[in-house]
């Protein structure tokens, strides 16, 4: 999942489909069979470190924090997020579902601190915040996302957006008492001069 290589991507999804269909042992329990927090979080490491070159990466992701929130079996934490977050960071490419991923990045924050109020392993971390605000700085990060975010010739709309959830970010860091640190300024400067 660390290596950063598409083809290391490719084999994390086959052995995530071969856990997915591989029936349980006779002598085992069937929840040992089942995909956990870890193996959830390990395949979006995997596609997070190639979402700049891999177009479907960043789709990938998107319906794997799907499946996780829908996932019964699974007791959630804040790591999968937060490689999430840091795909939806790095891609050179818009997703169908929003093209503009600093709305993603909020609505993943706010499910979040909604869920923590029930499991405290959910509360957003500094790591969370951090790639949160990545996401709004680098909404415009190459040239197929602006094409696709300028619908109007321009894309002011999405960087004044971008720029007001980056600071919403910040506000939400405060009232959950998540003290930011050099490189929360560092990105939040970086959002500013970006947008």
């Amino acid at each position: 999942a660390k290596v950063g290589s598409v083809a290391c991507a490719h084999r994390a999804e086959e052995l995530w489909h071969r856990l997915q269909t591989t029936k349980a042992h006779p002598d085992k329990s069937e929840s040992l069979m089942r995909p956990t927090i870890f193996t959830y979080t390990t395949l979006i490491s995997a596609w997070s470190r190639v979402t700049a070159q891999v177009p479907e990466a960043g789709e990938r992701i998107y319906d794997l924090v799907e499946e996780l929130w829908k996932d019964e079996n699974v007791t959630l934490n804040h790591r999968p997020f937060s490689a999430a977050l840091n795909g939806f960071a790095r891609s050179n490419y818009p997703l169908k579902e929003e093209p503009n991923k600093s709305k993603i990045a909020l609505a993943i924050v706010t499910r979040m601190r909604e869920e923590a109020k029930t499991n405290e392993q959910m509360r957003p971390n500094l790591p969370v915040f951090h790639a949160a605000i990545d996401c709004c700085g680098k909404v415009l990060a190459s040239g197929e996302l602006r094409r696709q975010l300028a619908v109007d010739g321009s894309t002011v709309k999405c960087e004044t957006a971008s720029l007001k959830i980056a600071i919403a970010l910040f506000k939400a860091m405060e009232i959950d008492r998540v003290r930011p640190n050099n490189d929360t300024f560092l990105k939040l400067i970086l959002c500013a001069q970006n947008l």
